[in-house]
């Protein structure tokens, strides 16, 4: 046995939305920025995270929420006239 790859050492787990929660829109990878429908961590480290990027990052490379909401907010400048959400 060759012991754990490279990138079973680096990988993150990842879960996927209640079903449910399908027909709201997908949320920006944290990595890549691909909509997607699986999130890592709880609480403050809760953020989108897709499965690719799950196989190469590690828990310590992932943006804390806050980090990725601002982000995100800056990837999507809205103009000052239009709704804040």
């Amino acid at each position: 046995m060759l012991g754990p790859t490279l990138e079973d050492a680096m990988s993150v787990d990842v879960h996927k939305e209640p079903s449910e929660m399908n027909c709201w829109p997908k949320e920006n990878c944290c990595v890549c920025r691909t909509p997607t429908s699986y999130w890592y961590g709880t609480g403050p480290l809760n953020v989108a995270l897709c499965p690719t990027c799950a196989t190469r990052a590690t828990a310590d490379s992932l943006p804390t929420k806050a980090q990725w909401i601002d982000a995100e907010r800056r990837a999507n400048k809205r103009p000052s006239f239009a709704a804040p959400w």
